[in-house]
């Protein structure tokens, strides 16, 4: 939303007709300036932007936010005046804000020494500042989320850093505000996602005096109290790999990799025991086991196996439509899986063998060959299709699906049985 915000202040700038080609560059060079951070340098282009297009209100009001990051709010004040001359609708927002700027500079030297409780009625204003290019209100926030971090607050705390968050780019934010509400987060809301979030942003920030590798080991904890507050063995993997994929330097990637190992034995020994139940015969005894992996381990690779087999079991205990259905949920949660094309092969041949839904078996292998065309049982369905249709006495079909296969598939196994019935056809014997 903030970059949506940006793009739409830099079109506003586009399209305003009061600015030349040459105001336009010291413009947008400032407006860089100012979005990495570069506050001082930015005040000297956007003074340059105003000798040569006077009139160009957006240089006023961005200049006037600079010189207020920097705190020099005396600077920023007939700037802000000649600005409200030029937006006449913002005008009582900006004389406010004004008043605000000069408040703000009376008990700048209290929250200098750090006494943020005698500045509290004027921040308690300020972050009420209507005036929407206000940088002091963005201080103010800081100020109090801060404040009420030292003083165990973490409520009032988190509520001063989110309305900061919601207001401004993360580039304006203090590290020290985004670093303290990243740990109210974490140590008292337990919201592990969002902090892992504002960790990293704060690795992505210029001149951030916070190391990598402490921020590593802060998101590496997240990921960790995530694992361990979760009771899905799936999400708990997922947690371990992320650790030991983004976090490897961590404090906790040794733990983190001695878990993924031991999830992906319990699923080995898993698959083993299934694999034998099936092998013998006894679905029974396999299909809940199966059912087990793709359900508590569902981001590990056997999953899709796992599921492919319960379909399998359940069509070898003659469950057919179970079996199609349990297929095709396989294909919707792994449309690109592995075993996608397995699966409708078993549908189709299920559908149109032992169900004789023929008509539903057609539509089977028309979605299978439009979604999978390169697939190896590719031919397969033209050949079912073949004898679909001749079952259902459309020879003419039939035909041409044969037709098809031969042309298409010169080395498939079905060739000489093809052949035989398109034989049969032209002599119609299957009439």
């Amino acid at each position: 939303m903030r970059k949506l915000v940006i793009f739409l202040s830099i079109l506003t700038v586009l399209y305003s007709s009061a600015y030349s080609a040459e105001s336009s560059r010291s413009f947008f060079e400032g407006y860089n300036l100012m979005q990495k951070g570069m506050y001082s340098q930015a005040v000297s282009k956007f003074r340059e932007a105003i000798k040569e297009s006077p009139e160009y209100a957006p240089t006023y009001t961005n200049l006037a936010k600079c010189h207020e990051f920097l705190k020099q709010y005396s600077d920023a004040i007939p700037i802000l005046r000649k600005a409200a001359r030029l937006i006449p609708r913002d005008t009582k927002k900006i004389q406010r804000h004004i008043v605000l700027l000069g408040e703000m500079k009376q008990v700048l030297p209290y929250i200098s020494k750090g006494d943020i409780k005698s500045a509290m009625p004027v921040l308690g204003r300020v972050i009420r500042d209507p005036y929407k290019n206000s940088f002091i209100r963005l201080d103010a926030l800081c100020y109090l989320s801060h404040y009420f971090y030292t003083i165990n607050s973490y409520d009032n705390a988190q509520q001063m850093a989110e309305t900061a968050i919601k207001s401004y780019s993360l580039n304006f934010i203090p590290a020290q505000t985004l670093y303290e509400y990243a740990d109210v987060l974490k140590s008292h809301g337990k919201n592990y996602v969002q902090a892992v979030k504002i960790y990293i942003s704060l690795g992505q920030k210029a001149n951030s005096p916070y190391s990598k590798d402490d921020l590593e080991n802060l998101v590496a904890e997240c990921y960790l109290g995530i694992a361990k507050e979760s009771k899905d063995e799936k999400v708990k993997k997922a947690m371990y790999e992320r650790i030991v994929i983004q976090c490897p330097n961590s404090r906790y990637a040794a733990e983190a990799r001695k878990k993924v190992g031991d999830i992906i034995e319990k699923v080995k020994r898993l698959k083993e025991d299934a694999d034998v139940q099936f092998d013998i015969g006894s679905y029974a005894a396999a299909l809940p086991i199966y059912r087990k992996i793709y359900t508590d381990y569902g981001n590990t690779d056997t999953a899709q196996y796992a599921m492919y087999c319960v379909g399998k079991c359940l069509a070898n205990s003659g469950k057919y439509k179970s079996a199609v259905k349990q297929f095709h949920e396989l294909v919707r949660k792994y449309p690109k899986g592995e075993y996608a094309d397995d699966a409708l092969m078993g549908a189709g041949c299920l559908l149109s063998g032992l169900m004789k839904q023929l008509d539903l078996a057609l539509k089977e292998w028309a979605y299978f060959l439009a979604h999978y065309p390169k697939s190896e049982y590719a031919d397969d369905a033209y050949f079912d299709i073949g004898r679909i249709y001749t079952a259902k006495k459309n020879y003419k079909k039939a035909y041409q699906a044969y037709v098809y296969l031969l042309k298409k598939y010169p080395d498939s196994p079905w060739i000489r049985l093809v052949r035989e019935e398109m034989l049969k056809i032209k002599r119609g014997e299957y009439k």
